[in-house]
């Protein structure tokens, strides 16, 4: 009878969580929904003609083999899926919605659908594979949810950003990077890398290729993190001895070559030949600042991410207190064995961020260091804060359960407070389009202040050309009309 209880409440605590979780993902699609259309959404849509190159070329060739130079060459797969979606998706959803409408809910897919899919992989890797089923793992997504911020504190712990164009840049990046390294996570933490069948690594290779030719980060992260694998294997070396270490990496249980050479090799090429593809990017020297000056930058980026907020310092705080509690109590927990890579974590932390300057400079991140460019280390402090969070809610029993439950409540609602909805931020912009679709005038002049699908006003009609071509193609407006926006 307690037996049949205790499942009873099980259930009625996961469809409780359940509800939680897909309450939260609403909220954040009426939040993705309505961020304004960014400055940058034309090129790759339309596209523009100079971004048609590497729209043609997705392994790049043709810039190297002819010496070109354009926009983002080693970048076709973040790109190409842009153009597809962004070109299609609103032109589908006018069978529902009216044309304006239905670009504004093609965004709020797209981003609550790469929102879902990260949190997905990343409870995938903490729970040790996908367990929907699992209590732990759908309270898990309810944990990571809470994290994303699709405003509050994204400025330092952003994944999906308010820019369309960014989200597709860094966040679909990130999905690629996660499913590539999915089994590697999960063999590795659990044990098992052993059982991981041959198919995986036939599948993962032509994944690397699309890994290391799509987002920015992904190269570098590639490079640090098999430089880092191959470290830790010739560190083991000294308490073995060489032969002994040579005989078990050559023995068939030892997955250790096996990986190194069908799945860390290929994909580190791909990285290296995505790097050399890159030195033909023409934005990569569009902001004439020294190396020196960028490296001077980097610690007044660190300090200001470490404690401008109290985001990156709750989430380490709160991680390193669950790991002293798991500790004390059990060291066969999910948090402790994914704690055990900590240190690597940190190594990898330290390399990846003296690399940064090297991405070059912009002017949108003088300080080197923000939460697009930093990704992979959020990525990995929401990965020890979820696991060790599990581990100690599974760990510790009777009052000292229920203190800490409500711990972990108060430190979740820090972060969905901050986050605000402002689900109204797109109103001008769209009453900007609305002007735009219903006036009879070749060129049309919109509200002071107002945007649409630009960074700044745009305060010549001329400047207005390609994203009238845009808005056409969206059937918002029934031929290319120029707009201006009035100046004060």
């Amino acid at each position: 009878m307690s037996s049949y209880g205790d499942n009873s409440i099980r259930k009625i605590g996961y469809v409780i969580l359940a509800i939680l979780f897909l309450s939260d993902l609403a909220y954040s699609f009426r939040q993705h929904y309505a961020t304004p259309l960014d400055g940058d959404v034309v090129e790759s849509v339309l596209p523009l003609p100079e971004f048609e190159k590497v729209l043609e070329s997705p392994l790049g060739l043709n810039a190297i083999l002819d010496q070109e130079s354009y926009p983002n060459p080693n970048r076709f797969f973040m790109h190409w899926p842009m153009k597809q979606f962004l070109g299609n998706m609103p032109i589908f959803l006018q069978n529902f919605f009216d044309p304006i409408q239905s670009v504004y809910m093609s965004i709020g897919i797209a981003k609550t659908s790469m929102q879902l899919i990260i949190i997905i992989l990343l409870a995938s890797i903490i729970n040790g594979g996908f367990k929907l089923q699992s209590i732990d793992f759908i309270l898990c997504c309810v944990i990571l949810s809470a994290l994303f911020q699709t405003h509050g504190y994204r400025v330092k712990i952003g994944i999906i950003d308010r820019s369309i164009t960014y989200a597709f840049s860094y966040a679909l990046p990130l999905i690629y990077l996660l499913i590539f390294y999915l089994p590697l996570f999960i063999g590795g933490v659990q044990k098992k890398l052993q059982d991981q069948p041959n198919w995986i690594f036939l599948v993962m290779f032509p994944l690397g290729m699309v890994v290391c030719l799509s987002g920015p980060l992904n190269p570098a992260i590639v490079l640090v993190t098999t430089m880092l694998i191959v470290m830790s294997q010739l560190m083991s070396i000294p308490r073995k001895g060489f032969k002994l270490w040579f005989h078990n990496l050559l023995s068939t249980k030892n997955p250790s070559l096996k990986v190194f050479l069908l799945y860390l090799l290929p994909v580190s090429l791909f990285a290296v030949y995505s790097l050399v593809l890159g030195q033909n990017n023409s934005n990569q020297n569009l902001y004439p600042y020294s190396l020196l000056d960028s490296y001077k930058e980097l610690p007044i980026g660190l300090f200001k991410y470490l404690t401008s907020k109290i985001a990156i310092p709750l989430l380490i705080l709160t991680s390193l207190l669950n790991h002293y509690i798991v500790k004390t109590k059990s060291d066969d927990s999910i948090g402790s064995r994914l704690w055990s890579y900590a240190t690597w974590f940190l190594v990898f932390s330290i390399i990846y961020i003296v690399l940064l300057p090297l991405g070059g400079y912009r002017d949108y991140r003088p300080h080197i260091i923000r939460y697009d460019t930093l990704l992979p280390i959020t990525i990995g402090i929401f990965i020890l804060f979820g696991s060790t969070t599990i581990s100690t809610l599974n760990t510790v029993t009777g009052p000292k359960k229920a203190v800490y439950a409500s711990f972990i409540v108060i430190v979740l609602s820090v972060f969905t407070i901050s986050d605000e909805p402002k689900f109204h931020e797109h109103e001008q912009e769209m009453r900007g389009l609305y002007k735009i679709s219903n006036s009879s005038a070749d060129t049309v002049q919109l509200d002071s202040g107002t945007t649409v699908l630009s960074w700044y006003p745009i305060l010549k009609p001329s400047n207005s050309k390609w994203n009238a071509e845009l808005l056409y193609k969206w059937k918002i407006a029934p031929t290319p009309k120029l707009y201006y926006s009035k100046q004060e």
